[in-house]
């Protein structure tokens, strides 16, 4: 537990038997017990006032003492054996008036504590509170702000809600944390990929994140692989923005840092301006419900410890204003992977609501309602009834949330109070933000005369002014598409265009023409492409440049490496014979290291040799009908192809022999069929045609009465 959420429990109470956990958990964290914070008597001791310093009356410098302890004792004397007058919460402000050591030296602070009721003067120990000095020199208040933990660049904007709400009591908690570090943490980093997200479709594109291929080049749009099929990861700079408390310290955004612990302020008509024209509103009992949600929720509330405007406010958030979701329908018709229906369970919260096992989130949540496959009871479960549901649902939020240190919205969302950043109850960036607008509704005006609470994160090392919101302008560059990748790079000259990939940026090409026509087309429409046309070459390389402009303004160069060669010599020449893309002149047993020696490459060409289905060939292995040549430039384009032909191998051995034989006369009498350059082979006298004169003489050729010639 944090020492926020001791505090917090420490003033509000227990309820159920995991607040008994809790409490015996207060005890064995709270050592000043013995010296300072034995239990008071209840008929003398009074509550502190949680209440604004009254610094107006100032005219010169005030000491003042900040209670650091969660729960502490102000006693009549300065020492631990003397009664307790009042009781103190962490961060109360308290008139300091004096000082005094005990016996054993140790120092008292004498102040004013003020309750509801009644005032007194009492000691509190250095141990658990702090001395300072608030300066009657220039801005009081903003004296008293930087007191409280602000830096200055926080101070304007709070002064501003002062005006406006002089009851209202700010508390700067130093997180600890650095700001750059606590960004990238929440930003998606490699080992937390998801944390934060954004809605794919309803935010522009400079909400988005390109980090972690999120962006599909191919499909031309941003993933959405993280929850669900409309969210996909949120920006740096967006994450920054939500992250940055002073973007928030308006009128509403403020009340993100609402201290979400019930207090007695909170009643049934502050629940009720928080669902008007809702399903939850009293009179819209859409599903015949025998209770008011107004009255329920601030029982539940109270008895928890958990504030029901906040209760009431997550419930508008996650099952919208109609109540028209299945996970409070209870109509559910599926049946979960253990074989449990889930008809007639509910999720006011949806607690656990995120798809797997084949089910969608509603369903995994009502899942977790009826109990999971192992029939747990945890949290008022199984959720067989409304009021189950909402009960168990704040038990949730209550125990694994609000009182253990992440009980404001911001702290839900970015789990920093606590110096970790994981267990955080949503991932959608915007989850607190948004939240707290429902909040805010809950606080006309005469609730906002209150007092109220508002924990605002500090960090260390923030930049002087505020993090910006990313841009958003449906005419501004970085809205529109960030896709600066080809589709296609082609000539109708080059002997074999390139296959372009979504990640490569390098491609070569080969021509025998002086001049060529590049066309480079982009995945996206209204990316521009600039370097294609038609293009004058040099003989040798031509190094080719083409720059792709996304929508965006994003950029990313390719570089075509065009070989153009005067003539054929330039590349390779050889003693086989050509006759279109067939090779031959090859004779019967050569190997593919002979056949190599064959061919003379010039300028660092080269030459490949694979068998009919594309492997390549070992040097000692047999050139057969049907091998195929593969001659590359350079540049390492493609500059020829060829195939293999040697006369009478029919069936592609290498050999003539038998088999070839049999082969030719089943071609003859019609029982057997072969095509392309096998055809070729078995038209051994070049009449473009099988007949019985090759069949006599590939029967000569085995017999050694005759040398089929192999040059055309």
């Amino acid at each position: 537990m944090s020492r926020k959420g001791i505090k917090e429990y420490a003033s509000r109470g227990a309820g159920g038997p995991a607040g008994l956990v809790l409490l015996l958990l207060l005890c064995l964290l709270l050592p000043m017990a013995a010296a300072n914070a034995e239990e008071p008597n209840a008929e003398t001791p009074f509550r502190v006032l949680f209440q604004p310093f009254a610094y107006d009356g100032i005219t010169q410098d005030q000491d003042l003492v900040i209670v650091t302890g969660p729960l502490v004792n102000i006693r009549k004397a300065a020492g631990s054996n003397y009664d307790v007058v009042a009781v103190a919460r962490e961060d109360q402000v308290l008139t300091q008036t004096g000082s005094k050591k005990d016996k054993d030296g140790r120092v008292w602070y004498k102040v004013i504590a003020i309750g509801e009721d009644k005032t007194a003067t009492g000691y509190i120990s250095s141990l658990y509170a702090r001395s300072v000095t608030l300066s009657a020199s220039g801005d009081i208040y903003a004296n008293y702000l930087r007191l409280m933990g602000f830096p200055d660049s926080y101070i304007p904007a709070l002064k501003a809600l002062h005006v406006q709400y002089p009851n209202w009591l700010f508390m700067g908690t130093d997180t600890g944390l650095d700001w750059n570090a606590s960004v990238y943490e929440e930003a998606n980093p490699d080992h937390h990929i998801g944390i934060s997200l954004i809605h794919s479709y309803q935010w522009p594109n400079s909400y988005k994140s390109l980090k972690h291929d999120n962006f599909d080049w191919a499909a031309n749009d941003f993933k959405t692989i993280y929850d669900g099929p409309k969210w996909t990861l949120a920006s740096d700079e967006l994450v920054a923005y939500y992250m940055d408390p002073r973007n928030f310290l308006q009128e509403d955004g403020i009340f993100q840092f609402l201290n979400l612990l019930y207090d007695e302020t909170q009643t049934a008509d502050g629940v009720r301006s928080i669902v008007a024209g809702t399903f939850m509103a009293d009179g819209n009992h859409v599903y015949g419900e025998e209770f008011s949600y107004p009255e329920l929720l601030c029982t539940v509330g109270r008895n928890l410890g958990v504030s029901p405007y906040y209760l009431a406010a997550s419930i508008k958030q996650e099952i919208g204003t109609s109540g028209d979701s299945k996970s409070i329908r209870g109509d559910s018709p599926t049946v979960s992977p253990g074989g449990i229906p889930l008809r007639g369970y509910y999720n006011y919260f949806n607690v656990y609501a995120y798809t797997m096992m084949g089910m969608d989130a509603n369903d995994v949540g009502l899942w977790f309602a009826e109990g999971q496959d192992q029939g747990n009871t945890d949290y008022n479960r199984p959720w067989n009834t409304r009021e189950k549901s909402i009960w168990g649902g704040a038990m949730y939020h209550a125990y694994n949330y609000l009182r253990v240190g992440q009980n404001t919205l911001y702290y839900k969302r970015f789990n920093v109070a606590n110096g970790i950043y994981w267990h955080q109850y949503m991932t959608n960036i915007m989850g607190a933000y948004s939240e707290s607008r429902h909040l805010a509704l809950a606080y006309d005006e005469l609730a906002r005369g209150q007092v109220l609470r508002f924990d605002i994160p500090v960090y260390q090392n923030m930049p002087d002014t505020p993090a910006p919101q990313p841009t958003w302008d449906e005419n501004a560059a970085v809205n529109k598409n960030p896709n600066n990748r080809l589709k296609s790079i082609t000539a109708p000259e080059a002997i074999k265009n390139p296959t372009v990939t979504i990640d490569g940026t390098s491609y070569v090409m080969a021509v025998n023409r002086a001049s060529v026509n590049l066309e480079a087309v982009p995945i996206d429409e209204g990316a521009t492409v600039a370097g294609a046309g038609t293009l004058d070459l040099k003989a040798g390389e031509n190094i080719i440049t083409l720059t792709v402009t996304a929508a965006n303004g994003d950029t990313r160069d390719y570089t075509v490496n065009i070989f153009r060669a005067k003539n054929e010599r330039a590349v390779f020449e050889t003693s086989y014979k050509r006759a279109g893309s067939y090779w031959t002149g090859i004779a019967p047993g050569t190997t593919a290291e002979e056949f190599r020696a064959g061919v003379t490459l010039s300028n660092g060409a080269s030459l490949t040799l694979l068998d009919s289905a594309g492997r390549k060939k070992a040097d000692g292995a047999l050139i057969v009908t049907g091998d195929k040549i593969r001659i590359y430039a350079p540049n390492g384009a493609l500059y020829k192809t060829g195939t293999c032909l040697i006369y009478g191998d029919v069936n592609g051995d290498g050999k003539i022999s038998g088999i070839d034989l049999i082969t030719i006369r089943d071609v003859i009498l019609g029982d057997y069929t072969i095509k392309g350059v096998y055809a070729k082979a078995a038209d051994i006298n070049r009449d473009k045609k099988v007949s019985g004169i090759d069949l006599i003489t590939v029967r000569d050729h085995i017999l050694g009465d005759y040398v089929i010639p192999q040059a055309d």
